[in-house]
């Protein structure tokens, strides 16, 4: 991916939190970049979705 653009990052502005629970979270993340082969500037959108598990998951009502 660092090949084909290499100032591919995240701005905290550009990160949009859908949903926020004890056990998980999901996000929209847009990045703006440079394509390396022709300079065009391009925008990227990715979602991410994160669940705890183990031991140190938190439910609600379990202390």
């Amino acid at each position: 991916m660092k090949q084909l653009y290499p100032d591919l990052g995240f701005k905290p502005e550009d990160t949009h939190v859908l949903i926020e629970t004890p056990d998980q979270v999901f996000a929209e993340y847009t990045a703006h970049t440079a394509a390396a082969a022709t300079g065009r500037r391009i925008h990227h959108m990715f979602a991410a979705r994160l669940v705890a598990e183990g031991q140190d998951q938190v439910a609600p009502g379990v202390p």
